[in-house]
């Protein structure tokens, strides 16, 4: 609770388990809270589970440049992005409830890190609702340029599959598949590829989201 910094990190670790992790940050100043809760990065056999994290000032739980990753049964509340898998590969999150975050959940790929080109992961079974939180990410970071009321967004990935999500209330939208070039942001990576590729959007559920853009 209210850690100066990210609250758990993990980094290179194969074989993983959060079960029934709590982190929270609760202090009146947003910009003063830690980025990332549950924090693994270069992990294999990555499993997070029945854990709840809230105010975190970049992402709840995020996984990035990982492979072999089940996220579920999480909740996520009052981060700037609830879930995020980051330049990762066969990633399943379900059964989570991503509620009151700038976004809920996340699927980017982005420039410049050893690990490129995430891949192959599926989005389902989820609860996507009321993100609607202002942004208060660090300047700089990439999810600082998320709109508020984001339910979930797909950047540069590559076999993408989300289903039988339920999407309510997200003001600026539900679901956007987008490249890396959408955030304007300037790359020098050769190797990076910014266009998501190989989606497929089926059986998700949306009612009452869009009804108050954030410009």
């Amino acid at each position: 609770r209210d850690t100066p910094g990210n609250a758990i990190k993990t980094l290179g670790v194969t074989g993983l388990t959060f079960d029934t992790v709590g982190v929270s940050w609760t202090g009146k100043d947003s910009s003063q809270h830690g980025a990332y809760g549950l924090y693994p990065v270069q992990c294999t056999d990555v499993l997070i589970q029945n854990s709840q994290v809230s105010g975190g000032s970049d992402s709840g739980v995020y996984v990035g440049q990982s492979q072999q990753i089940v996220v579920r049964n999480n909740e996520v509340f009052d981060n700037v992005a609830g879930i995020e898998i980051e330049n990762s590969y066969y990633a399943d999150v379900y059964g989570n409830t991503a509620h009151d975050n700038t976004a809920g959940i996340l699927a980017f790929s982005l420039p410049g890190l050893p690990q490129e080109g995430g891949h192959d992961i599926r989005v389902y079974g989820n609860t996507i609702e009321n993100n609607n939180k202002k942004n208060f990410a660090a300047k700089g970071d990439i999810v600082s340029i998320l709109p508020a009321g984001t339910g979930s967004i797909v950047m540069a990935c590559d076999h993408v599959e989300f289903f039988g999500n339920t999407y309510k209330g997200n003001n600026t939208g539900a679901l956007a598949v987008i490249s890396y070039l959408d955030a304007q942001l300037k790359y020098t990576d050769p190797k990076y590829y910014p266009y998501s590729s190989d989606v497929y959007l089926h059986g998700d559920t949306f009612s009452g989201n869009r009804k108050g853009p954030d410009i």
